[in-house]
């Protein structure tokens, strides 16, 4: 999905899986380590914020896009977690969906 947005965008990119060292003190240096030279760590997420500031990055914080709707912190909606036969799909999924 990210790939796919960013082709759109006609300039280059570089979409990089980085494994979770689940040690904060660690993190940004793990980014830098992993990925090409940047100036600029983009993320609203407030310990990515906090690590990379500590780190001597400039963090920008873009405004989420239609939070409420598009928000992983909620249940899915009903008609995602059925199949054409009534069987639950996706692992979030209660009975009550």
């Amino acid at each position: 999905m990210i790939t796919r947005a960013l082709t759109t965008l006609g300039c280059p990119y570089y979409v990089i899986p980085i494994e979770d060292v689940q040690r904060n003190a660690l993190w940004a240096a793990h980014v830098m380590s992993m990925t090409p030279p940047f100036d600029t760590c983009y993320s609203s997420n407030p310990l990515v914020v906090r690590l990379f500031r500590e780190a001597n990055v400039a963090v920008q914080s873009p405004a989420m896009y239609e939070r409420e709707r598009h928000s992983g912190d909620r249940d899915p909606a009903p008609d995602a977690c059925r199949g054409s036969m009534g069987e639950s799909r996706a692992s979030g999924c209660s009975e009550r969906d």
